[in-house]
């Protein structure tokens, strides 16, 4: 084998190596828990311990049994945080957890249970949603809620949440 050619493999498998190598940099990842409360008998969650990894949501679509989701930064001065959780497949039970979270406290969330959605916002008084931390540097965030939400119908529930995401998308 010639030197030039030598070299040119030698790069082409450096190349591949790195390519395999980066492509976890996209990979979203979500430890802790959340639920949902109706009653002290009656409580929906998903509790992920150690990081589990979350398909992208267009990938999850109707894949039942793995998870979807999202994490976006917004770095417009301060940052927000958005965040989903959701069981695609899924029919019964909480299957979805969507949560906006401003830089430092407020926002708004949605928790999906049998079907139904379950609306809160910090606006309402009995409901609070932080942002623990938003690192853009490296995609990770972190959100706490406890809150109360309602259904359109004015059924109530409890919702909270510790939630810790990694592989987030940053927008600026």
């Amino acid at each position: 084998m010639t030197p030039s050619r030598l070299i040119h493999s030698c790069l082409a498998l450096a190349i591949a190596a790195l390519a395999v190598g980066c492509g976890s940099d996209d990979e979203l990842t979500v430890s802790g828990e959340a639920a949902v409360t109706f009653a002290p008998d009656y409580v929906e969650r998903f509790t992920f311990e150690g990081q589990t990894q979350l398909q992208k949501d267009d990938l999850a679509a109707g894949t039942e049994g793995v998870f979807g989701g999202h994490c976006v930064l917004s770095e417009g001065g301060l940052t927000a945080v958005d965040v989903s959780v959701d069981r695609p497949g899924a029919s019964a039970g909480l299957t979805e957890l969507r949560i906006q979270a401003e830089a430092d406290e407020g926002g708004a969330m949605r928790a999906v249970v049998d079907g139904v959605a379950y609306d809160g916002t910090s606006d309402a008084g009995a409901c609070s949603i932080r942002t623990l931390y938003a690192m853009t540097h490296d995609g990770t965030a972190g959100v706490e809620v406890d809150c109360d939400v309602a259904d359109v119908d004015g059924n109530t529930a409890t919702a909270s949440a510790d939630l810790h995401f990694t592989g987030c998308l940053v927008e600026n």
